[in-house]
């Protein structure tokens, strides 16, 4: 059995989600390095400027969703997203966030059953681990 991950998404991950949990901050070069090496790739791949497009919309959701509550999301979480979104298929990223968010809001209900109903939750981790399980649910 053979996983193919995008080694780029990964590192991109994982290298956040550990900032994430550390300073409560991801890292902009590695982001932006991911995202420039996505949009790169797709310039050179001959596909439609729209499928490019398509693929930034969870990013752009999250980042908009972030700043209408600040308090909530960050914006680090929303540009990881985006630099994601450029490197995987529409449809892969919506899965990915799908399941870190499903992952996040059992994590949220332990504590809140637990009595720590006001604890932040850094978010990385969560999209990490919606990546590896959606890359090993391809196999």
């Amino acid at each position: 059995m053979v996983i193919k991950m995008n080694i780029c998404v990964a590192g991109l991950l994982a290298v956040n989600a550990a900032e994430d949990v550390r300073i409560q901050r991801i890292i902009l070069f590695p982001t932006a390095a991911c995202a420039l090496e996505g949009a790169l790739m797709h310039t050179g791949s001959g596909r439609p400027v729209f499928d490019l497009l398509l693929r930034l919309v969870p990013g752009a959701l999250f980042l908009a969703l972030a700043v209408l509550v600040p308090e909530k999301l960050g914006t680090g979480d929303g540009l990881a997203l985006l630099a994601a979104g450029i490197q995987l298929p529409f449809f892969e990223t919506i899965r990915m966030t799908a399941a870190a968010v499903l992952f996040a809001s059992a994590a949220a209900a332990v504590l809140r059953i637990s009595g720590r109903k006001n604890t932040e939750l850094p978010f990385m981790p969560f999209l990490l681990a919606g990546y590896v399980m959606i890359t090993a649910i391809k196999v």
